[in-house]
């Protein structure tokens, strides 16, 4: 019936489950995969079905260790496990699932089985604290990468340890692209700033959470990307060229 048409729905899962994402369509379509995280915070994995979305399982779950002082840090981040998965298929089979986390780098797991069982998750390559990243397969076979390739600020002695760690380090939204599976990456690039960064009351300017994360990716015509970020006031809807990704230098003519 279309977007407009009949519909019902029935609960598939008895624990509750958030941050899930769209579908992803793997051995040629025969099985999907829906990252997700428990709201009690003990890891995350995905939910998967083989029979066009009839019935569900959930799969093993991994997790990542806690922040912990020391260092810089007088006190600790705020800790939430293995929270907000993006997943891809390698060329290989094997699936590649990276994790937001509370450490310094997103974290990153691999499942032989399509999603059943996943490897014991380890720190990966990229920059990213308390931050949603987000890994697509383009029609060509190019992987797309987006995250914030940012580090925070040091933690204080907070004995709380909640929130106040949250948006210093989500104000740069960053791209880039593989041509190898993921073994190799090209751009790097600033590929949004939060234009209130600077702002004075940016800690409070927004209830709740805000800045330039937690992305979607829609794949254009013509090598275009168009890209759903941010949230709070720091939602936006921009479209970026992937020939831009790959330039090695910049210039104005006034």
């Amino acid at each position: 019936g279309g977007i407009d048409g009949q519909w019902s729905f029935k609960q598939i899962w008895p624990d509750r489950l958030i941050m899930l994402s769209r579908p992803v369509f793997i051995r040629n379509g025969k099985r999907m995969l829906v990252g997700a995280h428990s709201t009690r915070r003990i890891g995350c994995g995905v939910l998967y079905c083989d029979d066009d979305g009839l019935t569900w399982k959930l799969s093993k779950f991994v997790k990542a260790p806690h922040h912990e002082s020391g260092g810089l840090h007088q006190g600790r981040r705020w800790n939430h496990g293995a929270v907000e998965p993006t997943i891809v298929e390698l060329k290989d089979g094997r699936i590649w699932m990276i994790i937001r986390t509370a450490q310094d780098n997103h974290y990153e797991s691999f499942s032989r089985d399509g999603g059943e069982t996943w490897a014991q998750a380890v720190r990966s390559r990229f920059y990213g604290t308390i931050t949603m990243p987000r890994i697509s397969r383009l029609k060509d076979g190019r992987l797309l990468f987006l995250w914030n390739n940012t580090t925070p600020l040091p933690e204080i002695n907070n004995p709380n340890g909640n929130w106040e760690d949250v948006f210093t380090n989500r104000d740069a939204l960053h791209a880039a692209i593989s041509e190898d599976d993921g073994g190799t990456w090209i751009g790097f690039r600033e590929l949004i700033l939060n234009g209130d960064r600077n702002r004075g009351d940016f800690a409070v300017c927004a209830k709740g959470d805000m800045s330039v994360h937690q992305t979607e990716i829609v794949e254009l015509p013509e090598q275009k990307i168009l890209v759903s970020l941010g949230q709070g006031i720091s939602r936006r809807l921009l479209i970026f060229d992937l020939k831009w990704l790959y330039k090695a230098q910049r210039t104005t003519d006034f």
